[in-house]
């Protein structure tokens, strides 16, 4: 027993130590620090997390990085931050809080520096609203995972509402029954149901039938739908909307074929989208999960009536044109869509700014896409391909249109595709794609950078309206005022702005200021500052922008 309560202890001290040096790391992966209080009204939230998460990632790449809990006087302190822009919450759903007007998620923007202290990152929450009710058909019966649509009545501008704790909060249960929560205060509509006029287009799996658009309390024409006032706080129950008949939709069948022999072509994935034959262009995309078959057969299911247009998504070395086709009150049948050989697009990728093995070897770690602005009705697009370890790339299967150019995705920050040449002379509106051409000559010039400008904004003559955006833009000198900028950064909840990533020459720096739509559309004066940045050091820029100055929107000072 000695012997084994020894090796107890001796176990025990070792996965202490081990569990010690886990946050000793930890801690020096990141050493900033956020601190601030929770209020709600005039009384300390208690209990309340308060999360950090990187502003740029969304869905499951957006995990948090530090995580406290507020105390009874409402204060939280957030340790271990590395060194980046977070978007920092207090994870209360059932409030309304401040959001990131960049980013569309709940909380303020945080840029931070290694072993910087942030402080006052405060927020002021208050008590959302509730809208409850039930869902049946012409029946009675209850309408079961249906989704739900609430709008903003006096500013159609802001769209239809989401929530970012709970996503399947718009919808219905096995009762029928609804409940939205965290609801700001003002005036809303409520719908169910698809719109025929708007060409919906539905994604992945579908069912036959669907219900007529449904604005509450049971009008299909907007102009008739009723409006839920939801005070601060309250709850608005018995918003119940009964729909009508669940409607017929249909099944278009056709198949696929070769342009030039018209041989089957055999499993590849077909997509569809709303198309609008007066303007000629198409949009809402969408796919079942219908693949062609051995003889070249496919079959939609679930369209809803509507003008749209079938395609093959980007697969291998072809491409498709579109064929359009209208559903009324029938299933259609016999489309044919015809598939051709793409082009390509050869040639070499060069880095620019780097010497280094280890800098110049991550070129071949990238993926290269091509998105194609299409001559026709505009078939979404893009293909990817890896530079090889000598620098050379193919892009294979493109269609008629002109190719773009960008780093696929994880893009790195310190290397940026700054210019494209064929034949040697600059592209800078893309390459112009014929049918079937094989394009060879075009080199891919990257630049690396390790330089970076760290700054901050303050604002005179008045203050920024709640949910203004103020940018920095950073842009070589002579370069026209909306062109791309080779670095960016939102200024956060201080004023701070921090751009990394650029290689070492004389730059621009350019702040604009957005104000939101209840307070009027319009571009703030630009404020500008000319610095320098030298590989590996950080550039100190601070600017000011005086609100005296405000120009229209669409014009430049």
């Amino acid at each position: 027993m000695r012997l084994l309560a020894r090796a107890l202890l001796i176990l025990f001290a070792f996965f202490s130590i081990s569990l010690c040096v886990v946050a000793q790391s930890a801690q020096k992966a990141g050493t900033g620090v956020i601190t601030g209080r929770v209020m709600v009204g005039d009384k300390p939230a208690q209990g309340v997390p308060v999360v950090a998460a990187p502003s740029e990632a969304y869905g499951p790449d957006r995990k948090e990085v530090a995580r406290a809990t507020t105390d009874y006087e409402g204060n939280y302190r957030l340790t271990g931050v590395p060194v980046g822009r977070y978007s920092v919450s207090p994870l209360a759903p059932t409030m309304i809080g401040p959001s990131d007007p960049m980013y569309g998620v709940n909380g303020r923007l945080v840029i931070i520096g290694e072993g910087e202290t942030v402080e006052k990152i405060d927020f002021s929450l208050t008590r959302g609203g509730v809208i409850t009710g039930r869902i049946t058909d012409a029946d009675g019966k209850p309408v079961i995972e249906e989704r739900l649509q609430l709008n903003a009545a006096d500013n159609p501008s802001i769209g239809r509402l989401g929530s970012y704790f709970n996503p399947y909060m718009y919808q219905t249960d096995d009762r029928g029954v609804y409940r939205l929560y965290g609801i700001p205060p003002g005036r809303y509509t409520l719908s169910v149901g698809i719109s025929t006029q708007d060409g919906t287009v539905r994604v992945g799996m579908v069912t036959r039938g669907y219900f007529q658009r449904t604005y509450y309390p049971g009008e299909t024409d907007i102009k008739s739908a009723g409006i839920i006032e939801v005070p601060e706080g309250g709850e608005v129950k018995d918003v119940d909307l009964k729909l009508g008949q669940r409607s017929q939709s249909f099944i278009v069948t056709g198949r696929v074929v070769e342009a030039d022999t018209g041989r089957p072509v055999s499993n590849v994935l077909i997509g569809y989208g709303s198309y609008n034959p007066t303007e000629k262009r198409m949009g809402g995309y969408g796919f079942g999960q219908s693949r062609s078959d051995a003889r070249g057969q496919f079959s939609l299911e679930g369209i809803v009536p509507g003008r749209f247009a079938a395609f093959i998504w980007s697969e291998g070395d072809q491409y498709s044109e579109p064929v359009p086709f209208q559903v009324t009150d029938a299933d259609v049948g016999g489309l044919e869509i015809k598939v051709r050989r793409g082009a390509t697009i050869s040639g070499i990728a060069q880095l620019e700014g780097a010497s280094e093995r280890s800098v110049l070897a991550r070129l071949s770690q990238l993926t290269i896409v091509s998105s194609v602005q299409s001559n026709g009705l505009g078939i979404p697009e893009n293909r990817s391909a890896t530079i090889n370890t000598d620098g050379s790339f193919r892009l294979a299967g493109l269609s008629p249109g002109r190719a773009m150019f960008f780093i696929g995705y994880p893009q790195p920050k310190d290397i940026k595709l700054v210019r494209v040449e064929r034949d040697g002379a600059p592209q800078p509106n893309g390459i112009e794609v014929t049918p079937g051409a094989e394009i060879t000559n075009v080199r891919l010039i990257f630049e690396y950078g390790s330089g970076s400008i760290r700054g901050q904004v303050r604002v005179e003559n008045g203050t920024l309206p709640d949910g203004a955006r103020m940018f920095v833009f950073v842009q070589k000198p002579g370069d026209e005022p909306n062109a791309t900028p080779v670095g960016y950064s939102q200024v956060d909840a201080r004023g701070h702005f921090f751009i990394e990533g650029l290689a070492a020459g004389d730059y621009q720096i350019l702040v604009r200021a957005m104000f939101p739509p209840v307070a009027g559309r319009g571009r703030l004066a630009t404020a500008k500052q000319s610095v320098t940045v030298s590989n590996g050091i950080e550039t100190e820029a601070n600017l000011t922008l005086d609100l005296k100055e405000r120009t229209p929107e669409g014009k430049e000072q």
